[in-house]
């Protein structure tokens, strides 16, 4: 029997509601789809987070009914800067040849990106103290993303602050799926 259920997209610190999902005929697809529209963020762009697996490996015809997501389940969107099928790449492309402050960046964008994975996997199984670890981590990426130089650039002032919002909501993750586990 298909039984209707709702879940809620996240992106940032708003909230909305994809209702009237059919939970046996559903795809991945359909709620990238509805995602972008709620949120904006296209679904080359997206990472979901919630889902009980990378995205970024699912298949849009996955069935959301075995990704044994429950009535009411929050499912986070990121934005990322690649498309989709950019993201399998394992390297990211080389800053512009002299900048240093954007080598820089581009390193700290590295390591957030490792962090982001490792809150992931918390979501499955959470240890604490491996979520300690990762909120250091995240702590200290954020004291590396004060000490750039943006003064001279626009364009790296934005790529900091994108770098410093992404830290900030892997930690109130984090804190979330802490409160969740006590």
């Amino acid at each position: 029997m298909a039984t209707d259920f709702a879940l809620k997209i996240q992106k940032g610190d708003k909230v909305f509601l994809v209702s009237n999902l059919n939970r046996d005929e559903a795809t991945l697809g359909e709620l990238r789809r509805r995602a972008a529209a709620l949120t904006g963020v296209p679904i080359a762009h997206q990472k979901l987070v919630g889902l009980g697996a990378a995205s970024a490996t699912l298949s849009d015809d996955v069935k959301l009914k075995s990704l044994k997501l429950r009535n009411g389940s929050r499912i986070v969107v990121f934005r990322t800067e690649k498309a989709a099928a950019a993201a399998t790449s394992s390297a990211p492309p080389p800053p512009p040849a002299g900048d240093a402050e954007a080598a820089r960046l581009q390193a700290i964008r590295s390591a957030v990106d490792a962090l982001d994975a490792r809150v992931a996997t918390l979501e499955s199984a959470f240890v604490a103290t491996e979520r300690r670890a990762v909120d250091g981590e995240l702590e200290r990426a954020l004291l590396q993303l004060d000490q750039v130089s943006v003064a001279s650039s626009d364009e790296l002032r934005a790529a900091r602050k994108e770098q410093v919002t992404r830290v900030q909501q892997l930690l109130a993750q984090l804190d979330a799926l802490q409160a969740r586990f006590e």
